[in-house]
């Protein structure tokens, strides 16, 4: 895998499926979505390339394994807020919604059956109101969150909410218009508004790709400027891949103190240590965390959840999941331009679920191994996996 860092010099044009016309205002993104980066990236290793995009360098391309974009900031990966965090703004407290179950003579609700709606604790205060949290935590937050809520640090103000929390980009709207050549003034009703995403206080946008064709050489050495989402906004690519020594010769082979003293580079992309140590512990009950949006079958429900075996899940693994709750908030529209298809055209509008949606899951079996499906695409079908859709966090939860 290649760890690539996407450092944009203008802000990111990224917008959603709904139509866009002159006279319209542009609906924008908080954060462009994991085929923004997807068709950026091939595009600009078929151009590295040459030769154009015949069908085989199509097919090739299509091929590489993409996950991301994700926030990074001072080294660390950032992740949308879970969902499953209610935040009080007015009074900086948080609360944590779990599985509940109905009380009363008659209980009833309209969720399918055998899910349990997620609950807030009976004792919140009568003056509680709800507000966003802040829009992306770090590793170490998200790693407190799915270990032990209990470890979460209090959330400051939304201003400054405190360390490892960051807010989203500053959208940046723009009104333009289209200019008549002959009189070299506006045209008429070709007035519209763009929205753009401006990266500024250190962040820039984290991606990893994986190619076992003729295209894994350029992911290694990749540093180029080139568009990342709408109007051609230019991004620094580069990759990022921790360096690998060279091998010590003869008597020397052993490692200096000074050398046995540096701890070696981490990589934000593996499972972080806690998580893989509660989760060898075979915790009975599992949570898993959307860090990208996710595409299944069934709208907000995996298909796999079927048989209880997530994508990438060894064979010889016993783990199965069955789901007993979930916070999903509303779903995204996505949509594109399919330049495959004869004639050019639209592609059909479908349903995301958000990053930050949460699931709920009785588990059975080693659940260790989901430690090497951390940051690793649940989505059911594979082009989606493939385009990074679905990137899943895992840990455990209690009642």
């Amino acid at each position: 895998m290649n760890q690539i860092v996407i450092a944009p010099l203008d802000p990111v044009v990224a917008r959603d499926g709904r139509p866009f016309n002159a006279g319209m205002r542009m609906k924008g993104l908080g954060w462009p979505y994991p085929s923004v980066l997807a068709g950026s990236l091939r595009t600009l290793l078929g151009k590295l390339q040459g030769g154009g995009f015949p069908e085989k360098t199509v097919q090739e391309l299509k091929d590489i394994e993409i996950a991301g974009p994700l926030p990074l900031k001072d080294g660390q990966l950032y992740f949308p807020a879970a969902a499953d965090l209610v935040f009080d703004a007015g009074h900086c407290e948080w609360y944590a919604a779990r599985p509940g179950r109905l009380t009363g003579a008659a209980p009833t609700c309209s969720l399918p059956a055998g899910l349990r709606p997620a609950l807030l604790a009976a004792d919140i205060p009568d003056d509680f109101k709800s507000s966003a949290p802040p829009a992306f935590w770090s590793t170490e937050r998200m790693t407190e969150w799915l270990v032990d809520p209990r470890q979460f640090p209090k959330i400051g103000p939304p201003k400054k909410p405190g360390p490892g929390f960051s807010s989203a980009p500053e959208r940046e709207e723009r009104t333009q218009t289209r200019i008549d050549p002959e009189r070299g003034a506006a045209k008429d009703e070709m007035l519209f508004q763009t929205v753009a995403l401006g990266f500024r206080n250190g962040m820039t946008m984290a991606a990893r790709a994986s190619a076992g064709n003729a295209f894994a050489g350029y992911l290694e050495r990749l540093d180029s400027i080139h568009p990342m989402g709408g109007e051609r906004r230019l991004a620094h690519w580069r990759t990022a891949n921790p360096p690998v020594a060279p091998p010590r010769e003869g008597k020397h082979k052993q490692k200096t103190p000074a050398e046995k003293a540096e701890p070696p580079e981490p990589d934000p992309w593996q499972c972080p240590g806690a998580i893989r140590k509660k989760l060898s512990q075979n915790p009975a009950k599992i949570r898993m965390v959307l860090a990208t949006p996710a595409v299944f079958d069934h709208g907000w429900k995996p298909d796999w959840l079927r048989d209880g075996r997530p994508p990438g899940l060894h064979a010889r693994s016993n783990l199965k999941l069955t789901l007993v709750s979930a916070c999903v908030p509303r779903w995204q529209p996505i949509s594109g331009w399919d330049f495959e298809r004869k004639p050019m055209g639209p592609k059909p509008a479908r349903r995301l679920v958000p990053a930050g949606s949460v699931f709920f899951f009785e588990a059975s079996g080693d659940t260790s191994s989901l430690a090497g499906l951390w940051l690793r695409s649940v989505s059911d079908q594979d082009p989606d996996r493939k385009n990074g859709f679905g990137l899943a966090l895992w840990g455990d939860w209690s009642e």
